[in-house]
């Protein structure tokens, strides 16, 4: 576990993306700094700085106004921002499963040193998630309960650690992602389907 939590990492100059840069676990002790490249850009052969920052090919998001349109610098730029949204930052799980989309569950079981299995059986069946998907936040009937489980390794006693939700956090989630999420910009958000969850809980 200390290893999977002091991973080293390399930003790609081309793609922006983080990269492992020792997957086996062994420490490097020097860095490539500012101008290193992924294998994966190598390997397609781009070598132009922030390409997809230019070719709005990268998950980054630009400032937008009340209206939706973005905001641009005193160059005509627009404005890129690298940080989490504080809309988005704070939310627990359970928050989290309210404004998804659509997301399978798949329960899964911490087997050492950071790495985790699937739990038991998966098994899909085809249903209609047409007004699960655009009307958010998701409503009691399509909520997948979430229970985390911490055990006492010495005395083996579980306790259930619970996840409370703020309703305001997940209406402002909700709306940033509309505005600047591609993915949410035709939910409807019905305030209405949080109407179960009671004050406090």
């Amino acid at each position: 576990e200390y290893k999977m939590r002091t991973l080293q990492v390399s930003t790609c100059c081309v793609c922006r993306e983080n990269k492992l840069i020792f997957p086996q676990g062994v420490i490097a002790k020097d860095l490539p700094k500012g101008d290193a490249i992924c294998s994966i850009c190598k390997k397609n052969k781009y070598h132009e700085n922030n390409k997809y920052l230019k070719e709005n090919l990268q998950p980054i998001w630009y400032e937008r106004d009340n209206d939706g349109n973005f905001k641009y610098d005193d160059n005509g730029e627009k404005v890129i921002r690298y940080d989490i949204p504080n809309e988005l930052k704070s939310l627990t799980m359970a928050e989290k499963l309210l404004i998804r989309r659509c997301s399978p569950l798949i329960p899964s079981h911490h087997i050492r040193n950071g790495v985790y299995g699937i739990y038991g059986h998966c098994v899909t069946f085809p249903q209609d998630i047409d007004s699960m998907c655009t009307e958010l936040p998701q409503k009691e009937s399509n909520m997948v309960i979430f229970v985390r489980n911490l055990s006492d390794r010495t005395s083996g006693v579980i306790h259930t650690q619970h996840f409370k939700v703020n309703k305001e956090k997940v209406l402002n989630a909700l709306r940033w992602l509309k505005v600047h999420h591609v993915g949410y910009k035709d939910i409807i958000i019905n305030e209405s389907n949080m109407d179960w969850i009671k004050n406090g809980s």
